[in-house]
């Protein structure tokens, strides 16, 4: 209710009566003739063409029909096009395959930024029907998880193998000191997470098996092949290497399990045989004090340490810093 004045100059009440708007009858085309309008759109997005239709419009089609009870129908008819059009997408990468690793990833890429790109336009076009109808309803995945899901069923899954594969090659050759296109990688790895594809059996398992292979071969061939000194600045790059890898490409979950198996490949398993090769040369002073301070405290426990001096004199160094370490003094080296 609002107050007014009268003639008179006194307040009087009006009393304000809301009535219900009548509902307009649409004609018996009208689903119809929407529904095509929205297809053509989204087909257009879908060939990269321009849109004919402004997306006010678009939305504003998308409201009316919601208003009509037809939310749901637009829905399944949306979920029906979303599907032709990556079973056609798979068809064609599929036959990619067998293409040289390098090849095949790329076109995945393109693959997975066109299909966001896409989705984040057509989310716009149905956004009042996944705020009204999708989100609320128990069952009824909002659009955006919508394109994820269809995307891992009708294509990822059927390239899994091949893009697991071609995704661990990509990492090896960046181990091996390839140039990778890093940016690509990272994509592609997140597509996975995103898709619910790298836990487990699905990437993480092979990635961590062959981070092991990887290492054990290359920390052995490195023992066999330098001195204790150049073995451990070789370790300390190869797991800041690592660790900056982890960082940017894989989930946070892996970065410690694929961390650890690096140290255990490289420090851990061959420590001892660093211990005894000993570091009383002039190598050792070339080795960072972070290296000689890591050696330490992933090394054997100090007694043992301490029965190599009695037995080879050659260790002293090392039995200095872990004195120093026991009375929480500074790394001092000599």
């Amino acid at each position: 209710m609002f107050k007014q004045s009268g003639k008179s100059g006194k307040n009087t009440i009006r009393k304000l009566k809301l009535k219900n708007f009548a509902l307009v009858k649409l004609p018996d085309s009208f689903k119809e003739d929407t529904w095509k309008t929205l297809l053509d759109a989204v087909k257009a997005i879908h060939a990269q063409k321009p849109v004919d239709t402004t997306l006010e419009i678009l939305y504003q089609n998308v409201q009316r029909l919601c208003s009509q009870g037809a939310a749901q129908e637009v829905y399944e008819k949306l979920v029906s096009e979303l599907s032709t059009h990556l079973r056609n997408i798979s068809v064609n990468l599929v036959t990619h395959t067998t293409a040289e690793p390098r090849q095949f990833l790329s076109l995945l890429d393109s693959i997975w930024t066109s299909h966001c790109d896409h989705m984040i336009l057509i989310r716009g076009i149905f956004l009042f029907m996944d705020r009204s109808y999708a989100l609320p309803t128990a069952g009824i995945e909002p659009i955006w998880e919508l394109g994820l899901s269809l995307l891992r069923t009708h294509v990822i899954l059927n390239v899994l193998p091949t893009t697991s594969r071609a995704l661990l090659q990509a990492i090896a050759r960046e181990r091996g000191g390839e140039q990778t296109n890093k940016s690509r990688l990272q994509r592609l790895v997140k597509m996975l997470i995103a898709l619910d594809l790298y836990k487990g059996a699905y990437f993480e398992d092979a990635l961590l098996s062959d981070t092991m292979d990887h290492f054990t071969l290359e920390s052995k061939q490195n023992l066999e092949s330098v001195e204790a000194a150049a073995y451990l600045m070789y370790a300390e790059r190869r797991l800041a290497e690592e660790a900056d890898r982890a960082a940017t490409y894989f989930d946070i979950a892996t970065q410690k399990s694929l961390l650890d198996i690096v140290e255990r490949c490289i420090v851990t398993t061959h420590m001892d045989h660093v211990l005894r090769s000993g570091y009383v040369h002039a190598g050792w002073h070339s080795v960072s004090a972070g290296a000689k301070l890591w050696t330490v405290s992933m090394s054997l426990p100090v007694c043992n340490i301490l029965v190599l001096q009695v037995q080879n004199n050659i260790v002293v160094g090392v039995l200095s810093v872990c004195v120093l370490l026991s009375t929480e003094c500074a790394l001092v080296t000599t």
